[in-house]
């Protein structure tokens, strides 16, 4: 009994202990050195609703992003849709399917960035015509149960456009573990790979090391912690809650809140967020409201269904 209530302390202190050894050793001096930045971006409003601190909970189509261990869970095929309303005329989308099978658990998934028309000028200001830069990740992941974790991992293959294309591949791995029935851990490493090289310029791609902890509370209640240490910046914390409730056999609401020190340098209000998601049977509809302080506010939707 006495280990049963100790096991969130020590998730607790290892986080902790994490984050602070993190500090020490990322510093926000490497701002800048990496590019195909909009790897950083993740699907879900569930996931954004809660600070982005779902390294310990993923648990569906769009984990082959969040921690592609936590494929493992799905039993049933899923499917999920995201887009995001970002700064000025940027869009985000984002597609995703999981198959679980005998042997483990299959999914893909399409990631898209969209920055609008910008127009080109010469150097004494004229303009010279339009670019539409995008960015696309396609991604495939397999995810299983083994020696006690859920493990998995992911090959993605990145595409970026600004006025010339250019291209890399990356492997990401992660994995959860249950302390206990209430207690998870998670950890996942994302973006190891090839340079992305534009014209004569070779960049590397956001190398991105993430550990958390998840307590369910309640059945229904869960509160979630991740330590994120990217390769080009400052390690940052993200912290975020859910609580569901069903309302009859087949409709629950789910409310979500989160806090996330990723945009601390950014002047008005951010790091927080909000989130509201709409459960019918197989069907789920989530929001997520996301202040960026002086970059604007933003706003993501998804839905999802499984069968």
């Amino acid at each position: 009994m006495l280990k049963k209530y100790l096991l969130l302390p020590i998730a607790v202190l290892l986080l902790v202990s994490v984050y602070g050894n993190a500090r020490a050793a990322f510093s926000g001096d490497d701002a800048g050195t990496a590019a195909a930045q909009f790897l950083k971006i993740g699907p879900g409003a569930r996931e954004s609703g809660m600070g982005e601190a779902f390294t310990a909970i993923a648990d569906d189509a769009a984990a082959l992003y969040w921690n592609p261990g936590g494929l493992a869970k799905i039993t049933k095929q899923q499917a999920s849709f995201t887009h995001a309303e970002l700064f000025e005329s940027i869009r985000y989308e984002w597609a995703s399917y999981a198959l679980p099978t005998s042997v483990g658990v299959f999914a893909a998934g399409v990631q898209y960035l969209s920055y609008g028309d910008i127009t080109t000028r010469n150097a004494s200001g004229a303009a010279t015509g339009s670019i539409s830069p995008s960015d696309l990740c396609a991604t495939l992941s397999y995810a299983r149960h083994i020696l006690g974790l859920d493990a998995g991992a992911s090959l993605k293959y990145i595409s970026s456009e600004i006025r010339n294309k250019a291209s890399a591949v990356a492997l990401d791995a992660g994995a959860q573990y249950a302390l206990s029935p209430k207690i998870a851990l998670g950890a996942v490493l994302q973006n190891m790979g090839s340079s992305i090289k534009y014209d004569n310029s070779s960049d590397p791609l956001p190398l991105m090391i993430k550990a958390g902890a998840a307590y369910h509370m309640l059945e229904n209640w869960a509160l979630a912690g991740d330590v994120i240490m990217p390769s080009d910046g400052a390690a940052y914390f993200a912290a975020g809650t859910e609580y569901t409730r069903k309302l009859g056999d087949r409709f629950a609401i789910a409310l979500r809140g989160g806090y996330n020190t990723a945009s601390k340098d950014l002047g008005g209000t951010r790091g927080f967020a909000l989130g509201l998601g709409l459960k019918y049977g197989n069907y789920s509809m989530d929001y997520a409201y996301v202040p960026m302080g002086e970059l604007g506010n933003t706003n993501k939707f998804s839905v999802g269904v499984q069968f």
